[in-house]
Formats: C-alpha cells, sequence, structure tokens
C-alpha cells in the first residue's frame, strides 16, 4: 500500500516542478522588448565603423524570440530567450532535421 502512494505523491510532485519551471510568463519581455534589447547588443558588438544592424522583424518561436535583423546588405536570424538573458546567434530546428549519416 505505500508504494503505490509514493508512486502517486512522486507523479503529483513532478507534474508541479514540471509546470513551476515552465511557468516563465513573469519573466518573459514581450516580443518588441527582447528584440530591441538584442539589437542595442548586436550593435555594440559591431566593430565596423558606419555599420548598424537593423530589426527587421521579430517572431514568436515557442521558448524563445527569432529576431530577423540586417546588418549591412545581409539578413540574419538570431534567437532571444524570452527571458532576454540569452541570445543566440543561430539556431537548428532539430525536429526537421534528419540525423547525420553515420560513417562506414
Amino acid at each position: 500500500k505505500l508504494i503505490p502512494a509514493a508512486i502517486v505523491a512522486v507523479g503529483v510532485l513532478a507534474v508541479g516542478a514540471f509546470f513551476y519551471i515552465n511557468q516563465k510568463g513573469g519573466n518573459a519581455l514581450s516580443a518588441q522588448t527582447a528584440a530591441e534589447k538584442a539589437m542595442v547588443f548586436i550593435n555594440q558588438s559591431i566593430q565596423e565603423e558606419n555599420v548598424t544592424a537593423s530589426l527587421i522583424d521579430v517572431f514568436d518561436e515557442g521558448e524563445v524570440y527569432r529576431i530577423h535583423l540586417k546588418i549591412a546588405e545581409t539578413e540574419y536570424d538570431s534567437y532571444i530567450t524570452k527571458d532576454g538573458k540569452f541570445l543566440f546567434a543561430s539556431g537548428f530546428n532539430l525536429e526537421n532535421q534528419e540525423p547525420p549519416a553515420s560513417p562506414e
């Protein structure tokens, strides 16, 4: 009788922890605010004189925002976490990728 009760208790705790960890709405920035924060960082990081990055658009990709931007004449996609803590220069959608062929 004790083992089933322990399994239920662990299950309830696991579900509660999952919802607690995934409940980041209070810390999330709006898409526009996150994009502006990323653009400030990117423009401060550009080393070339008279070159700036400009925001084209921002998209909600679930856990992150995808920022479509232009530097000089080239367009890029970068990603920023919704809390604005991490900026990624690129990303790979692993759901749409074939695994690499193993060497024979």
